[in-house]
């Protein structure tokens, strides 16, 4: 049996139909597109005997004159077609309308050392800043703005962490929307920056010692050409601030599975060293590590790989 269509939704999809040719309507839509032309290179790799072709691998070097150039041509073609839309300058409108608004970060303030620390995006500034106040009555001053970092302001605040004390923050740089980090450490008071710069991180954070003059934290290897190698598992570094980088020491790495990364956190009372081993969103592992010693030893606290598990906190040895 076939059933008659009701003649609301007829209209509608008229209606539908009519707005559509309305809003596309444009005399730019039948010219033809002259699309620059992109070089096929000559690369190969072999892969367990097999070769694959990667033709246009030359396009992965981000940064260098071909990429730049190809980059430049295919603006030069998107741009003025983009521009020329009918409906750009209401989009433009809105979403300008609904973006312009104050904006605090996805995180609750952190107090530390009686300071608190919060980000906050106000109105159609690109990047949020941080900012922190020396007690909960007092006005917010400005600790890092990055919208001043570059001129199309993509150098973007990715993260931060107070030390115990409040004295210090490290924070992270991410530029042009990277997921490799730069950590930097700033003096809270002066506003100063430490000469302390950390390289060759993604999706880690650092946990700072409880007298605030050093932290763990878990890095990369680096490459030949100076660039972190994310085809590598990282391992987690102890660093002093005022050291350079080669100076920190290697605390601990998984030796015995080749996917395994580890990151390690301080307990509050700064007595253990968790570690927190990442393998996939299914299952983790927790190792404990006793702090009051150097030579005591890892302990598997959680390792069967049944589950995720997050550490919490701890009483003493509980």
């Amino acid at each position: 049996m076939i059933r008659p269509i009701p003649a609301i939704i007829v209209a509608l999809a008229v209606a539908a139909c009519a707005s559509h040719e309305t809003m596309t309507e444009d005399p730019t839509e039948t010219a033809p597109i002259a699309y620059p032309s992109t070089l096929r290179g000559e690369h190969v790799d072999t892969y367990h005997g097999v070769r694959v072709e990667d033709p246009y691998r030359w396009l992965e070097q981000l940064g260098s004159p071909a990429v730049n150039d190809w980059v430049a041509a295919q603006n030069a073609v998107s741009q003025p077609w983009l521009e020329a839309r009918p409906a750009r300058a209401h989009l433009l409108e809105r979403l300008t309308r609904l973006w312009n608004y104050d904006q605090y970060g996805g995180r609750v303030p952190e107090v530390k050392g009686g300071r608190y620390f919060f980000l906050e995006k106000k109105g159609l500034q690109d990047q949020a800043v941080l900012y922190w106040m020396p007690s909960a009555d007092a006005g917010p001053r400005v600790l890092f703005d990055p919208n001043a970092l570059a001129k199309d302001a993509t150098v973007a605040l990715s993260d931060y962490v107070p030390s115990p004390d409040g004295r210090y923050v490290a924070y992270a740089l991410s530029d042009g929307g990277t997921d490799w980090d730069t950590w930097h450490v700033r003096e809270v008071d002066t506003g100063r920056d430490l000469p302390d710069l950390l390289r060759f991180t993604k999706f880690t954070r650092v946990s700072w010692t409880p007298d605030g003059a050093s932290f763990y934290y878990s890095r990369y290897p680096a490459r030949p050409d100076g660039s972190g190698d994310d085809q590598q598992q990282v391992r987690v570094f102890h660093h002093r601030l005022g050291t350079p980088q080669d100076a920190d020491v290697l605390v601990f790495e998984v030796t015995d599975h080749p996917r395994r990364n580890p990151s390690a956190r301080v307990t509050d009372d700064g007595r253990w060293l968790v570690y927190t081993i990442f393998d996939g969103y299914l299952a983790n592992a927790i190792y404990v590590q006793a702090l009051d010693r150097d030579d005591a030893p890892v302990v598997r606290l959680l390792d069967a790989w049944d589950g995720l598990y997050e550490f919490l906190g701890n009483e003493g040895e509980v």
